[in-house]
Formats: C-alpha cells, structure tokens, sequence
C-alpha cells in the first residue's frame, strides 16, 4: 500500500539553516569532541541543518595529522552517534574538516591556526565566519581568549565563542572569566556553558524546593540529615570530581551566621575524600570502563560526613 503525501506539508521548505562559517574546536584531540561534538555535528549533516559552506578546524596540542583526525573522528561518531552511520553524510561532513596540532598560547600557533582559516575562506567559502569552542581546561580560557579577540580585529565576518563547563568554580572566578569574555566580545557573542549549574536536574531541585507548599517548609538543614548524590555512568570520572564536589556544596544549606571559615570548614570534609583520586589512582578505574560513582554528603547536627564510592555494587 502506498502512503500519500501529507498535504499540510506542501509549500513549508526546510528550517532555517544557519549562515556559513567555520567552527573552530580548541582541544579538539579531547574526550569531549569525540563523544559529543562531532556526534552532534553529525547528527546535524544527517538531517541537512548544517550550511552547505561550513568547516571544522580542529586545534589541539596532539601530534597528528588532518587524515587520522579525520579517521579518529569518524569512529567516534559510529560509537557515539544517535544516527545510523552512512558514508555519503560523513564524507561530505569530512570534507571540510581540518586539523592543526600546535600551542595556540604562541605566536607561531596562532599563525597556523590563522592560515588554515584563511585557506577555508578561499576553498569553502565561509566569509570570514568563526564560532570558536573552547573545549580546553579552564586556565587555558584566558590565553585562548587573548589569541582570538587580537587575531579578531583583523578578520571580517562575525565571531562568536563557547565557553564550556566550568564557567568558573565561585562567583568571583566566573566574574572575572566574565570580564576577560567581554574584554574582546559582546555579550550576544558569548555562549557559557556550565553542566552542573544548567543541568534540568538541579534546576527540577530548585522548583520542587521553593515551588512546593509541601516540601520547602521542611526541606532544609533542620529537618534534612544527609544529601546524596549518585552518578551512574560507563566512563571513569577522571578529573571531574572536583566539579562535583562543588556542586554538592553549593546544594548544601549552611547555618546562620555562615562565614567564609564555616563553609571552608564544611566543604573541607568533601575535598578530602576527593584528595585520594589522584590521576595515578584513577587510571585503572578509566581503563576498566568503572560506571558507579557515588558521593555522599551526610550533614546531621554539626557533624558533616563525606565518602566516595566506586564501583560499589550495592549501586547495580
């Protein structure tokens, strides 16, 4: 049986694709760019949202050429991807990445990364146009930064930049990120990610608090003994667990009277326990694929109590 066309389609084109531009990737070798970046551009060539002249420059300090990046890249988006894999989408995603293994702290770096951009322009056509994603640790963001908005000034076209998690660990750090931001681009410019603080889940925390009749008159420190945390995932939280730990604390309702010494005092307990995953102490933990973590923040009284978990089997 054949299926007719919905006539409620007829006459609507396709959404919007956005303008031609080339997104450069800083820390492009990283973990992040192979389970999440370019799975997500992929999944965007599939459904033809991306431009039809658009690139991908890859910078990282890895030492590696364009064609294994290339080769990298597309077995992550077969291992990670949400889409079936075919080859004619990826080849014509493929076709305009690029890929420079420098320093892009120096001058030398900066001009590397500059000529490949240049050459993009020419070849593919994107007019100048530069989303640029930080994908590095964050006390490489300012450097970055500082390389873009000089080089900036003598390129046409617009620029945006992505700031990724996190946008700094206190109000004052994410201040000061803030002002070095703005030192080079305007605020519509800018898009800051941070996973703990945007995630649906902490937001769902907030609303069932303080939306709730129910829960907020009880749901704080004089009735709430423990908060427990449990992150269940297939990969080894390497140097992520700082992160989490400072989203546990900020979740924490402190006493009256909370000075920077009491609540130094109260997250000193959770740092502790975090001091012994050590990166040595870490790598077997990746390498066997440890998928339970567990962090637990026990407030009863006065008296505060942290512990980390992994592999516990009582979280299965």
């Amino acid at each position: 049986m054949s299926i007719r066309p919905n006539p409620l389609l007829e006459g609507l084109g396709l959404r919007r694709k956005p303008e031609a531009c080339a997104l450069v990737i800083f820390g492009a070798s990283g973990d992040l760019t192979r389970r999440k970046l370019f799975p997500a551009l992929y999944a965007l060539a599939y459904r033809r949202l991306l431009p039809e002249r658009f690139a991908v420059v890859g910078v990282a300090r890895t030492e590696q050429t364009a064609r294994q990046f290339v080769s990298a890249m597309r077995g992550a988006v077969k291992e990670y991807g949400r889409d079936p894999y075919r080859a004619d989408v990826w080849e014509s995603l493929a076709a305009g990445v690029r890929y420079v293994s420098t320093d892009f702290a120096g001058d030398q770096g900066q001009d590397r990364a500059g000529e490949v951009l240049d050459e993009i322009d020419r070849t593919r056509g994107t007019g100048g146009n530069r989303l640029h994603y930080l994908a590095v640790p964050p006390q490489a963001f300012e450097t970055v930064l500082r390389e873009i908005g000089e080089r900036r000034e003598r390129e046409e076209g617009w620029t945006r930049v992505i700031v990724e998690k996190p946008f700094g660990h206190d109000l004052a750090s994410a201040r000061s990120l803030t002002a070095s931001v703005r030192r080079w681009f305007a605020e519509d410019e800018i898009f800051r990610i941070d996973h703990y603080l945007g995630k649906e889940t902490v937001q769902n925390m907030l609303a069932l608090r303080f939306a709730n009749g129910i829960f907020e008159p009880i749901w704080n420190r004089q009735f709430v003994d423990h908060v427990q945390i449990t992150v269940a995932e297939s990969m080894g939280i390497e140097g992520r667990f700082r992160s989490v730990s400072r989203a546990t604390s900020s979740t924490i309702a402190f006493p009256p009277g909370s000075g920077s010494t009491t609540v130094q005092d109260t997250r000193r307990p959770t740092r502790r326990a975090g001091a012994a995953l050590e990166p040595a102490g870490l790598v077997p933990a990746a390498q066997a694929n440890v998928d339970r973590f567990r962090l637990t923040v026990m407030h009863t009284g006065r008296h505060i109590h942290s512990s980390v978990v992994i592999g516990d089997p009582h979280l299965r």
